[in-house]
């Protein structure tokens, strides 16, 4: 009711459209990296280099991925039209890859994961409710619904950080490997998300 429905409308419109890349940057890790990581729980030399090998994979796909957005930006005049929130949205991937949601499960650090969504969760809601007073505030509302897993994932970073698990540049043949592990998976997801939103 504060922002009005036609911004509710770009935010949702903005927030559809930005799944396509979300699906993009995961590539199916969600399910490859867990498996693989799984395999090699024991071996924590082997944990911490595939850790960095997806992060960094990921991150690649991010660049790629707002080099796209930029592109469709200066393209498309509904784009144009919309193009702060557009990069506002963008949010939303950059937290799907900085929240290490594979990492957490393959160590079964579920109770922990699950905290820090409910810390940044709560966090995000509060400050729309002190924040946003009026349409003019929709800038602010897109920021703090799709900063959250950002915040998150931050803080999962850190507590990984903290178990020995740090970021850092993986070499070129591990991210290669990565990313013929779930090149299968990735197009299965293309497929069912073109499927459901189209």
């Amino acid at each position: 009711k504060t922002i009005g429905i036609n911004a509710w409308g770009q935010i949702s419109f903005i927030q559809f459209f930005m799944q396509y890349f979300v699906v993009f940057v995961s590539f199916g890790f969600q399910w490859s990296a867990v498996r693989r990581l799984s395999i090699e729980r024991n071996n924590i030399r082997k944990l911490k280099e595939l850790f960095k090998a997806y992060f960094c994979a990921q991150v690649l796909l991010l660049i790629i991925s707002f080099l796209i957005l930029i592109l469709l930006v200066n393209t498309f005049s509904k784009f144009q039209e919309l193009n702060l929130l557009v990069f506002n949205g963008f949010l939303v991937v950059v937290g799907s890859v900085i929240f290490p949601y594979w990492m957490m499960q393959a160590l079964e650090e579920l109770k922990v994961m699950s905290a820090t969504q409910v810390i940044s969760q709560l966090l995000c809601f509060s400050m729309i409710f002190l924040c946003v007073k009026s349409v003019e505030d929709i800038q602010l509302a897109m920021f703090f619904l799709f900063i959250n897993n950002i915040i998150a994932g931050i803080l999962c970073i850190i507590y990984l950080n903290r178990k020995g698990f740090k970021l850092g540049i993986s070499s070129l043949i591990e991210i290669k490997q990565v990313f013929r592990d779930s090149l299968i998976i990735f197009k299965s997801q293309i497929w069912i998300s073109v499927y459901t939103n189209t």
